[in-house]
């Protein structure tokens, strides 16, 4: 036996019918509900249809902008990105590079359109790191050590 599924227009049978069953029993549901809250279901069902319309909801904080001047701080990203992004935000300010495995060596990649960038480094940040692109980085040791030469060069504390 084969069952056709067809694409049909408006909601599947069975939401149909769950639909019909929850409001022919509305009444007993609200019952139930006021049984297992001691009465906070309708208590908040009373006040939600008092209550006028809410203004929104205010912006999460994560999601407002900073009020304070941008602090700008190296980092490196779990995937490998490597990165200027600001302390107040922590959005990402420049894409420098990737760490990347080249050969089976882990190696910094410069941000830029030989390498396969799209959007490339600024030429103000790429003139002072250029000489860093392709930097093989043998050990955690060897990336401390660009850590601390990128921070240098680009002037973060």
């Amino acid at each position: 036996m084969v069952d056709l599924i067809l694409r049909r227009d408006g909601p599947r049978r069975e939401d149909e019918a769950a639909r019909r069953l929850i409001d022919s029993n509305r009444d007993r549901i609200g019952r139930l509900a006021d049984q297992l809250t001691g009465g906070g279901w309708s208590a908040q069902q009373a006040a939600r249809a008092a209550a006028p319309a809410a203004a929104p909801a205010p912006m999460p904080a994560a999601a407002r902008r900073p009020t304070g001047e941008a602090q700008p701080y190296l980092r490196f990203s779990s995937n490998g990105r490597v990165v200027i992004a600001c302390a107040n935000s922590a959005r990402q300010l420049h894409f420098l590079g990737e760490l990347r495995w080249r050969d089976g060596k882990r190696r910094f990649v410069l941000a830029t359109a030989e390498n396969g960038f799209i959007a490339p480094l600024e030429e103000e940040f790429a003139a002072r790191i250029a000489d860093l692109d392709g930097l093989l980085l043998g050990t955690e040791t060897d990336r401390e050590a660009l850590e601390v030469t990128l921070r240098e060069r680009l002037d973060l504390a």
